[in-house]
Protein backbone atom coordinates (compact mmCIF):
# COMPACT_ATOMS: atom_id res chain seq x y z
CA UNK A 1 0.00 0.00 0.00
CA UNK A 2 1.08 3.31 -0.96
CA UNK A 3 -0.68 6.14 0.50
CA UNK A 4 -3.40 4.37 1.57
CA UNK A 5 -3.91 3.00 -1.65
CA UNK A 6 -3.05 -0.49 -3.27
CA UNK A 7 -0.47 -0.69 -6.31
CA UNK A 8 1.40 -2.65 -8.54
CA UNK A 9 4.92 -3.47 -6.99
CA UNK A 10 6.22 -3.04 -10.38
CA UNK A 11 4.73 0.09 -11.22
CA UNK A 12 6.16 1.33 -7.65
CA UNK A 13 9.59 0.19 -8.21
CA UNK A 14 9.69 1.44 -11.74
CA UNK A 15 8.66 5.18 -11.08
CA UNK A 16 10.82 5.00 -7.69
CA UNK A 17 13.84 4.00 -9.34
CA UNK A 18 13.63 4.88 -12.99
CA UNK A 19 11.35 7.59 -13.69
CA UNK A 20 7.74 8.46 -14.09
CA UNK A 21 5.42 6.75 -16.71
CA UNK A 22 5.04 8.95 -18.87
CA UNK A 23 1.21 8.72 -20.32
CA UNK A 24 -0.37 6.53 -22.13
CA UNK A 25 2.59 3.89 -21.07
CA UNK A 26 2.23 1.24 -19.34
CA UNK A 27 4.94 -0.91 -16.96
CA UNK A 28 6.43 -4.27 -19.01
CA UNK A 29 8.66 -6.69 -18.11
CA UNK A 30 10.99 -6.25 -20.65
CA UNK A 31 10.94 -9.25 -23.30
CA UNK A 32 12.26 -12.28 -23.07
CA UNK A 33 10.76 -12.27 -19.94
CA UNK A 34 6.94 -11.43 -21.13
CA UNK A 35 4.38 -12.44 -18.73
CA UNK A 36 6.08 -15.20 -17.13
CA UNK A 37 8.24 -13.25 -15.02
CA UNK A 38 5.34 -10.95 -13.82
CA UNK A 39 6.73 -11.35 -10.23
CA UNK A 40 10.02 -9.79 -10.85
CA UNK A 41 10.45 -6.51 -9.61
CA UNK A 42 13.72 -5.77 -10.50
CA UNK A 43 13.92 -2.60 -12.45
CA UNK A 44 16.45 -3.81 -14.86
CA UNK A 45 14.05 -5.94 -16.16
CA UNK A 46 11.20 -3.71 -16.44
CA UNK A 47 10.38 -0.99 -19.25
CA UNK A 48 7.39 1.84 -19.98
CA UNK A 49 5.81 0.82 -23.45
CA UNK A 50 2.61 2.10 -24.94
CA UNK A 51 -0.06 0.49 -24.05
CA UNK A 52 -0.42 -1.55 -27.16
CA UNK A 53 3.29 -2.78 -26.90
CA UNK A 54 2.07 -4.41 -23.04
CA UNK A 55 -0.93 -6.03 -24.72
CA UNK A 56 0.85 -7.41 -27.63
CA UNK A 57 3.05 -8.72 -24.96
CA UNK A 58 0.20 -10.93 -22.72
Amino acid sequence: MVAGTTKLVHRVVFKLLVGEIPEGFQVSHAEPRGRHHTRCCNPNHLEAVPKEEALRRD
